[in-house]
């Protein structure tokens, strides 16, 4: 990925391209030192403060602003959104960062809510729906599913994913 910033001073340059370096060198394997448990594959690497995010109570606001500027933010376009992304590694972060997304763009929200029910499997007579009541349901949060209620407001940034059965795919192309 690479992020391209208009108006930069020289010294701003210099940083970018430096951080630049150091991630090919990372990217490469040459800086960190191996993993004693799996040497040849995985190296520990210390990132240096200067190419760190301050972890404070600001943050992941910091970091928003950097990828979206607040022109884009407010006056969002495909070109520049497909330009961006922050790539999280865990769904924890990802919730914390879309919610601080939907707080810094202008508008009002509209929430969408889920459909939750239990579907009886052969004859258990509805315990299915007993067991699992649909507010219970709305309290799960899986990877790959969207939470119970999702809050959206018009041109904020939002990645559609689907589902593609791949093994079904393939196997009705050799049909």
């Amino acid at each position: 990925m690479r992020l391209s910033k208009p108006h930069l001073t020289v010294p701003q340059k210099q940083r970018i391209l430096e951080f630049s370096s150091w991630i090919l060198s990372v990217g490469n394997g040459e800086l960190g030192t191996p993993d004693i448990d799996d040497p040849t594959n995985t190296r520990w690497v210390h990132i240096l403060d200067r190419f760190c995010i301050p972890d404070n109570e600001n943050g992941l606001a910091n970091l928003i602003s950097f990828i979206y500027l607040h022109e884009t933010l407010q006056k969002p376009t495909a070109s520049e959104l497909q330009q961006k992304a922050i790539v999280c590694p865990k769904n924890d972060a990802v919730d914390s960062i879309n919610k601080l997304v939907v707080d810094m763009v202008e508008g009002s929200v509209i929430t969408y809510s889920s459909s939750d029910s239990a579907t009886p499997h052969g004859n258990d007579g509805g315990e299915s729906e007993m067991l699992y009541p649909a507010e219970y349901l709305n309290t799960l949060n899986y990877p790959g599913l969207p939470p119970h209620l999702l809050e959206l407001k018009i041109g904020i940034p939002a990645i559609l994913l689907r589902n593609i059965n791949i093994a079904g795919a393939y196997a009705t192309a050799l049909e």
